[in-house]
């Protein structure tokens, strides 16, 4: 089982050195979405700042660096990656979770990653 650290956002400073800046894909949209994440993160607070909307992802089973999923709720999540905060909500269409991936990191373009497919 992976362990997760556990912050409040009031103290940002804390979380400045887990943050990174990412781009999402959901469901094979054309447009990623911009985000957050907090990889090993959970989030404590009740409410998050206005504007703001966190998510709990999930890694594989094979592949704990990846995120594959986004879930809907923030409640107990199997194979959690981390948190990410985004500027805009996601619409899971009635569904519990949507599959992601990451199609850029703050440090450049994953190699990996086909931005038509």
């Amino acid at each position: 089982m992976a362990q997760g650290l556990a912050y409040n956002t009031q103290y940002p400073e804390l979380l400045s050195s887990y943050r990174q800046n990412v781009r999402i894909r959901i469901n094979r949209r054309k447009k990623p979405i911009k985000a957050e994440a907090y990889e090993s993160v959970y989030f404590l607070d009740e409410k998050m700042p206005d504007g703001k909307y966190r998510y709990y992802c999930r890694h594989s089973e094979n592949d704990w660096d990846k995120i594959v999923s986004i879930k809907a709720n923030l409640g107990l999540t199997v194979n959690f990656w981390g948190t990410i905060v985004t500027n805009e909500p996601i619409n899971f269409r009635g569904k519990d979770e949507v599959s992601a991936r990451v199609v850029w990191w703050q440090d450049g373009i994953d190699d990996n990653i086909n931005e038509e497919d």
